[in-house]
């Protein structure tokens, strides 16, 4: 029997199915939060403490967050979108655009390697725009700008 070699296109390809699986729910679905939904929960807490591949929540995220409104000193309720980009400043490729949910709260399945792309976050609302200043490292916000967390609160107005 020959073995046939198979060239890096080929191999990519294979790649970039796997990681779409891994991050999809068993059905292939991806699931993403919607403007106005109010089906999620545990705001400000991180949400990758659960929604992790064999963890006890429903979905299991590749980006999850919490944005705050202090000037209603609460979770912020308005339109919101969080947007990851190649580039820093909206630039570069869109990797993702994942609405915020009526409670506050954005999340998603969507396939997002971390470690091999570069990725810089924006939060846009009708009337601003929230960016991080530097790379993200991981998608889960809420370990470092959630309840407890080192860095402070994701604050949109």
């Amino acid at each position: 029997m020959r073995i046939r070699r198979v060239g890096v296109p080929v191999f990519l390809a294979v790649a970039a199915v796997f990681l779409a699986l891994q991050a999809c729910e068993g059905n292939g679905e991806v699931k993403t939060s919607k403007a106005g939904e109010d089906e999620s929960h545990n705001h400000g807490k991180d949400c990758m403490k659960c929604h992790y591949k064999t963890g006890p929540g429903e979905g299991t995220w590749t980006v999850a967050g919490s944005a705050w409104n202090l000037a209603r000193d609460g979770k912020y309720s308005g339109q919101a979108t969080m947007k990851i980009y190649s580039e820093k400043g909206g630039k570069g490729k869109l990797y993702m655009s994942v609405p915020m949910d009526a409670k506050g709260n954005f999340y998603t399945s969507m396939p997002m390697d971390f470690k091999h792309n570069p990725a810089y976050v924006r939060i846009e609302t009708a009337s601003n725009t929230y960016e991080m200043p530097y790379q993200l490292v991981h998608g889960a916000c809420n370990d470092c700008h959630g309840d407890g967390g080192t860095a402070s609160r994701i604050t949109l107005q």
